[in-house]
């Protein structure tokens, strides 16, 4: 700041009332200057570098707060992106959610890489099957049997009546309504105490024969091992129980050597 002059001429104050002398003049400029001076070190000039002066410290934090606002700028931009990115992953997430396979699943319902097949029919090599399809095609296609290991004498009637076993062979297995079932029954060996004439011999439900009329036949003293086929439709689904039983057109005594049943389910 320049330095007021100190010699001052003589003037009257504008209301005409009184006269400065010159040496009072210049002293009361010199105070303002000083004052003015004083005040000019405590704030400081335009780009002053003392970091005690006001205009300095102001500076600084205008500087500070650019930088602030230019972070807070960044951060904003870095929330954006990352807030864009959040809602992509979890569009993705939500995505891949709706069709991947995840620990938490209770239902295979709906993927088509898994089929309800119970005749596993199409023999895939690129799909799974239920539990149900596995159980029920096993259980479809297992064969069940009844083994008597000794010979049985039973005593016949005649008149082709058809009598169970005098030790049964029977055989209980589930069954599904209208499913067909085969059902065998066979023995090593079958003779009769006197050639009486055609024995009759195969699988009936209680002493029913499965098909009517004969159902298994050995003539002679002694026969030769017979077996006898039937096929049985299921009336209802549950369980039925099959049993061998023989007959004879004389009343007699029929010998079975380890008669057997067995059954398996056809279509």
């Amino acid at each position: 700041m320049a330095d007021y002059p100190t010699n001052y001429p003589s003037f009257t104050d504008l209301n005409g009332q009184a006269t400065l002398a010159a040496n009072n003049h210049a002293a009361r400029h010199n105070k303002v200057h000083a004052e003015v001076t004083a005040i000019a070190q405590r704030v400081g000039k335009t780009g002053d570098t003392d970091p005690t002066t006001h205009e300095k410290k102001i500076a600084d934090l205008q500087s500070g707060l650019s930088t602030t606002n230019s972070n807070l700028a960044t951060t904003n931009s870095n929330l954006a992106t990352t807030t864009t990115n959040t809602n992509t992953n979890t569009t993705a997430i939500s995505t891949l959610g709706a069709v991947a396979v995840r620990t938490t699943d209770t239902s295979v319902s709906g993927y088509s890489f898994v089929l309800n097949e119970n005749d596993l029919a199409s023999n895939s090599s690129t799909k799974v099957p239920t539990q149900s399809s596995v159980k029920t095609y096993i259980d479809d296609n297992k064969e069940y049997y009844s083994l008597v290991a000794s010979s049985v004498n039973t005593a016949v009637p005649g008149g082709y009546t058809p009598v169970a076993l005098s030790t049964p062979c029977t055989l209980t297995i589930p069954v599904v309504s209208g499913r067909k079932y085969l059902v065998t029954a066979s023995n090593s060996y079958m003779s009769n105490s006197a050639a009486a004439g055609e024995i009759d011999y195969g699988p009936a439900v209680g002493t029913t024969p499965i098909n009517s009329g004969t159902y298994g036949a050995s003539t002679g003293t002694y026969g030769l091992p017979i077996t006898s086929r039937a096929i049985y439709t299921a009336s209802s689904t549950g369980n039925v129980t099959f049993q061998i039983v023989v007959g004879c057109s004389n009343a007699i005594t029929v010998r079975t050597d380890s008669p057997m049943l067995t059954a398996k389910r056809v279509y």
